[in-house]
């Protein structure tokens, strides 16, 4: 499909598939839950079924601080409402439905997670616990999760 995809200002795409279109707008300093975001935003996500048609807030989550943009798999820090806590939540199909990584769950706005997508293979994404955090990995690999905790411990530095 070819041709113009207007955005509202200060939105910005990070998915597009078959699936439908993933964008987010930083929140502005006067609407509700923009404080106590990460690095001090929070934003709204919005999504699409078709690029070129009008984006539409995703209501699922009453507050999300943080964006990981992957290539197959967007990642969210986020919370759902009447939940006191956040955790990290991913989706297949550009946001129509979210999973929840198990494990990921705390009170920090800031998320202690970081996903990287393997440049090798884009449809593959690593999720590692940054220093300080739980020592928890995963590995979301063409939409499974799996636990890489039993993955990674080795006695010869990942030799054999």
């Amino acid at each position: 499909m070819t041709g113009q995809f207007d955005l509202p200002p200060n939105t910005y795409v990070i998915h597009v598939s078959r699936s439908g279109v993933l964008a987010y707008r930083p929140l502005q300093e006067s609407e509700p839950s923009s404080k106590g975001g990460c690095a001090g935003f929070a934003c709204t996500l919005f999504r699409s079924s078709s690029p070129g048609r009008e984006l539409k807030p995703v209501s699922v989550f009453e507050q999300v601080n943080y964006v990981f943009g992957t290539s197959s798999f967007p990642f969210v820090w986020a919370r759902k409402p009447g939940e006191k806590n956040f955790a990290l939540y991913f989706t297949r199909d550009a946001g129509k439905t979210w999973e929840l990584v198990p494990g990921t769950a705390g009170e920090f706005a800031c998320p202690p997670w970081l996903v990287v997508t393997d440049p090798t293979e884009p449809q593959r994404a690593y999720i590692f616990s940054t220093p300080g955090s739980e020592a928890l990995a995963y590995l979301a690999d063409l939409g499974e999760l799996l636990s890489l905790k039993d993955y990674l411990e080795t006695e010869d530095e990942g030799k054999h």
